[in-house]
Formats: structure tokens, C-alpha cells, sequence
């Protein structure tokens, strides 16, 4: 499974709740980033973040990525990067897909909470990692927009793939732990082709209407 969200929804937390599972950070808590950084470094450490998660799924592990590995796909076509950078992305991914390197999740967990909830935790969050206070405010109006502007996206792949994407909301963590236990317990793990999904998402990215 994969566990998606704007920042301060509790995405991270909601992963780490799950006691026995194997979660695999997001990139940049794995890897440091190096100086030049290499085209397509973000995506192939995106690619290097699921061959760990398939490493422990074939040992039998419960896993759970921190962050969806296509990330950079939607999130270059719906926040200000529309123009080739998208696409490359998702052509790169395409490409380890076919050539067998990439899967897609069984399942995506979007994780949602109401925006003065959000906000509260991303600026307590921020504060917490040194941030003053302006700086930490900047931070809260830099992302204001985003799970608003992302929702859509997981709205229609959960239309247009019926049991993929479950939204999970998160103002306590203990009730959205439980009520994600419920889901694997009943869950089946039958994602959409991936090639499908993938024309589907290059479809639904393409026509957008992003503000």
C-alpha cells in the first residue's frame, strides 16, 4: 500500500501506526541529495524506494510506502510545473514498468483532514524542526492549496479504478489506525493493470485544468 496526503495530514504517522509493518520512507528521508544533482536522480530513487518495498513484500512483509512512488508525475503537472517536466516523469516510469522494475501499490491510502487541523499541525511541525515563526508560516501558505488541489486527482482514479484509492480521514490517529486495519483486513489486493492506470493518469493529467 501506499499512503498519500498533503503535508500535515498525518500520512507519515498514520503509516508508522501500523505495528509490524515495513515502511519505506519517502525519498528524501532515505537519500541524501547530491550536489549537482543527476537528471532523473528524484525519479530513480523513487524506483529504488519500491525495489525495497518489493524486497520485503517477497519476504512476506506488510508494506506500506511512505509517499506515493509516482509523486512526481502528478505533483509536476498540478503545482506550477506544467510543462515537459510531467511528462518526462511519467515516461520514465512508464518505462521501468514495461521493462518490469516498477509496479504500481495494491492500494493508495489518502490521507485527509479538515485545513485548520492541517495547517495547525504543519506549523507546529515546522516549529518543532527549528523553523521561526515566519519562516514556519511561509511554509503553511506555501502548501494552503494543496490538498485541495490534489483531491481531484485521487477522486478519479478512485471513479475510474472502484476499490483502489480509500480516503482515510485522520484527526485521530488511533480511530483512522483502526478504521485502516479494518480496510486491509477486508481488502482485496487487486490493483488496475498498471499500463491502464498509467494511460489513464497521462489522460486525466494532460486535460486538467490547473489554477
Amino acid at each position: 500500500m501506499a499512503v498519500e496526503g498533503a503535508p500535515g495530514v498525518g500520512k507519515s504517522t498514520l503509516a508508522a501506526s501500523l505495528v509490524g509493518a515495513t515502511v519505506i520512507p519517502e525519498v528524501n528521508l532515505l537519500f541524501a541529495r547530491p550536489q549537482p544533482e543527476p537528471a532523473d536522480w528524484y525519479n530513480d530513487r523513487q524506483t529504488a524506494r519500491w525495489e525495497m518495498a518489493a524486497l520485503a513484500a517477497a519476504r512476506n512483509e506488510f508494506v506500506i510506502l511512505d509517499g506515493d512512488p509516482l509523486q512526481p508525475v502528478w505533483f509536476n503537472r498540478m503545482f506550477g510545473n506544467s510543462g515537459a517536466s510531467w511528462r518526462d516523469a511519467w515516461q520514465f516510469f512508464h518505462a521501468r514498468i514495461i521493462a518490469g522494475r516498477m509496479a504500481l501499490p495494491t492500494h493508495y491510502i489518502i490521507a485527509h483532514v479538515d485545513e485548520a487541523t492541517r495547517n495547525a499541525r504543519l506549523l507546529a511541525r515546522e516549529r518543532a524542526r527549528g523553523l521561526g515563526d515566519e519562516r514556519a508560516q511561509r511554509k503553511v501558505e506555501r502548501y494552503r492549496t494543496f490538498a485541495d488541489t490534489q483531491l481531484p486527482y485521487w477522486r478519479a482514479l478512485a471513479a475510474q479504478f472502484p476499490g483502489w484509492v480509500h480516503f482515510v480521514e485522520t484527526t485521530d490517529i488511533a480511530n483512522a489506525t483502526a478504521t485502516l486495519r479494518e480496510l486491509i483486513a477486508r481488502a482485496e489486493a487487486k490493483p488496475p493493470a498498471a499500463l491502464d492506470a498509467m494511460a489513464f493518469i497521462e489522460a486525466w493529467l494532460s486535460n486538467v485544468i490547473v489554477a
